[in-house]
């Protein structure tokens, strides 16, 4: 690194949503944990449809501290896409993304920040222990970070939104964003030299806002675009369908010749409802890829801002 570094300055992107009475405390601690590893913060503090009085909460602290900007989001758009957002605010040579609510421990910024000089270009915080989560939380989270390492071919165990991000990643996610991509598995799929360091998740100030319904949803939008899983299950159904269909249909026409029609329409009738099934679930997931590709073509944005508390440039 050839600047100096209390001179670099690294950007914190934080999604916040109805988070007015914890977040100012947090986010005094982020900013102090970078400056006590030597370098210059820059809170994008990313205002998610806030339905309280988050964003005066955002205002106040922007006018605080001349280190953070707030940017306001027209509606809720995920947390995922609220990152993705508060990337085109960065300004730093790189950035952390980190969550509002206190299990991500802002004490661990200096060892992303030290992994980062050391030449990873992508570092994760990964969950070796969680503190004050349910137990049916804990599963939840399990299963589906086992289910993705498998699909994805990389390992998920512990995943997390907490990373740290060179500029040059940054760029290239700004460059491959979509409104239907998942942060983490984004960063993931992208291949450039990371690290990770482990963390201890702390107790969160509120319940968490993940259900069962919200987790399969997700889970659906990870699969779907993150894998080729689903059209690798389809092709392989229907070629299964399509060779069980030929046999039958030799049979049928040898038993023709034979002048000896064989019983069995029945199971013919459900092979065609089961044909018909796979079908229309091919169809369904097709429809999905399609309104995806719809999005990126015509450049519809993960997030629309509406409005910002101060532009540093």
């Amino acid at each position: 690194m050839t600047q100096d570094i209390d001179r670099v300055i690294i950007d914190l992107i934080v999604p916040v949503y109805n988070e007015s009475d914890r977040m100012v405390r947090h986010v005094e601690e982020m900013m102090e944990a970078v400056w006590q590893a030597g370098y210059r913060p820059h809170v994008v503090l990313v205002d998610d449809g806030s339905r309280d009085n988050t964003w005066r909460v955002v205002e106040a602290l922007g006018e605080r501290y001349e280190q953070v900007e707030g940017v306001r989001l027209s509606r809720n758009f995920g947390k995922d896409n609220a990152i993705f957002a508060g990337m085109h605010y960065t300004c730093g040579e790189a950035a952390v993304t980190i969550d509002s609510d206190g299990q991500h421990p802002p004490s661990l910024i200096p060892a992303l920040l030290e992994a980062w000089r050391d030449g990873a270009l992508i570092v994760h915080a990964v969950k070796r222990e969680r503190k004050g989560e349910a137990l049916g939380m804990r599963i939840r989270a399990a299963v589906f970070n086992y289910v993705m390492s498998r699909l994805m071919n990389s390992d998920q165990t512990g995943a997390s939104d907490y990373k740290l991000l060179d500029r040059r990643v940054i760029e290239v996610l700004r460059q491959h964003e979509t409104s239907n991509a998942i942060y983490r598995f984004s960063v993931a799929n992208l291949g450039f030299t990371s690290t990770s360091v482990p963390m201890s998740t702390g107790p969160a100030d509120r319940p968490s806002r993940w259900d069962l319904l919200g987790l399969f949803q997700v889970a659906i939008r990870a699969i779907m675009f993150h894998t080729d899983v689903p059209l690798k299950a389809f092709v392989t159904l229907m070629i299964l369908v399509v060779a069980l269909t030929v046999g039958l249909t030799i049979t049928l026409i040898v038993a023709l010749v034979r002048d000896s029609v064989p019983s069995g329409y029945s199971t013919l009738l459900m092979l065609n409802l089961l044909t018909l099934g796979i079908t229309a679930v091919g169809l369904t997931g097709l429809a999905v890829y399609l309104k995806g590709t719809l999005d990126i073509v015509a450049g519809r944005s993960g997030a629309i801002v509406w409005q910002q508390t101060k532009v540093k440039r």
